[in-house]
């Protein structure tokens, strides 16, 4: 076919209303060429409404293509990488709690020296973690362990459903429960998947929490250069001093 009946043939298929992309199917040419040919073409309204659509529906199938190779590489690459962690020690899931402890929980200072050990996420994994160190490394026992949750007040209709998440998530019952509050301002992007935010609190804890805060600061002396290991947390806690503490120790509170 010649070049005068490629750019005749070009222009019989524009003034259908086909798009470039289309035409280029049907007749191997260029779309420089294309572009000089049809550029005073016209276009009726329903053809250039059609053509609006084809590349919008377009634009969509990319960006939903791409979402699902990122999301699949994301895949890809924790599974990859989790596999790279193994089974953990004790100390290194002590290391762990009390990295968690210190970006999340409540800290004890000097206008509040007696404070206890209260750690708050919305994170479900992290919530566990954390539980997990609490019992296997601090060994405090369920029954002397307390949960809140926090709603904002516009999800306060779900509150039922939230309990309901939370309670499967962590394994707790209703009288594991204490409180449920609400907040006072809206959510400014609605999350499909909230659930609100769960506060853990150790009762009688005021002195853990100074233990914690010791572990915190042996993490800040040894991290720089420490090749070393460090030894299990003190076993045999119960209450607000360590077992085996002295009078003088107990009359500090």
């Amino acid at each position: 076919m010649t070049k005068l009946n490629l750019k005749k043939k070009a222009i019989e298929l524009r003034k259908t209303g086909l798009s470039y992309f289309e035409i280029k199917k049907e007749i191997k040419v260029s779309k420089s060429s294309l572009s000089l040919w049809l550029r005073n073409i016209s276009l009726s309204n329903i053809q250039i409404h059609r053509l609006t659509e084809k590349k919008l529906n377009a634009i969509y199938q990319n960006a939903k293509n791409l979402k699902e190779r990122k999301r699949q590489e994301r895949m890809n690459i924790v599974e990859k990488y989790s596999k790279t962690i193994g089974k953990l020690s004790n100390r290194e899931l002590n290391l762990i709690g009390v990295s968690l402890y210190w970006a999340e929980g409540s800290k004890q200072k000097e206008e509040n020296i007696s404070q206890g050990t209260i750690f708050s996420n919305s994170d479900p994994k992290m919530l566990l973690v954390y539980l997990n160190w609490v019992k296997s490394i601090l060994k405090i026992n369920m029954s002397r362990i307390a949960f809140e949750i926090y709603i904002h007040e516009s999800m306060k209709h779900n509150t039922n459903k939230i309990i309901s998440y939370w309670k499967n998530i962590l394994l707790i019952d209703n009288k594991s429960i204490v409180r449920v509050y609400y907040k006072k301002h809206t959510i400014q992007k609605r999350n499909k998947e909230y659930n609100g935010l769960v506060r853990i609190i150790i009762k009688r804890s005021s002195w853990l929490n100074r233990q914690i805060c010791g572990l915190i600061e042996g993490i800040c002396i040894n991290a720089p250069s420490s090749n070393g290991r460090t030894p299990d947390f003190e076993s045999g806690y119960c209450g607000s001093n360590p077992c085996g503490a002295t009078k003088k120790l107990k009359n500090t509170e």
